[in-house]
């Protein structure tokens, strides 16, 4: 069919219409604008279960042109490929929780590191107020 209509939500591809000779193909949804403060980051971090609805459109795909539509669901997730005629859609994975792990071991990652440096910062802070001598190799920052 024949690509009529494409809509962006942030910059991708959100909602879509196809004119084909049986008439009228959609897709997609328009999702409307969330909260975007500390709140809302951290429910789309941690909450929620993301899109029920995704459109992948390839880079050649332009609005007027002639392209195919393929539809399927992958993990409750539906998924609209919008391929040139004669091209095979791209495998699909649900990889939905995939920023979310990627965020909490980031975290984690960050926690380790404070805990292996706060031992090393609270002897020397310990030993500046017992009046103890300079350890060995701090001469060299002092002069």
């Amino acid at each position: 069919g024949t690509l009529t209509r494409m809509d962006l939500v942030r910059g991708r591809p959100g909602y879509f219409e196809v004119t084909t000779k049986d008439g009228v193909v959609t897709g997609g949804t328009v999702a409307a604008e969330g909260d975007h403060g500390l709140t809302g980051i951290a429910n789309a971090v941690f909450g929620g279960t993301g899109p029920t609805t995704v459109v992948e459109v390839e880079k050649r795909v332009k609005v007027n042109g002639v392209v195919g539509v393929s539809k399927f669901v992958v993990n409750g997730v539906t998924h609209f490929d919008l391929v040139p005629v004669g091209v095979t859609p791209a495998a699909d994975y649900d990889l939905r929780r995939l920023p979310r792990f990627l965020f909490v071991g980031a975290a984690i990652m960050i926690g380790i590191s404070l805990l292996w440096l706060a031992r090393p910062i609270r002897r020397v802070d310990v030993e500046s107020l017992q009046g103890s001598e300079t350890p060995a190799g701090a001469d060299v920052f002092l002069n």
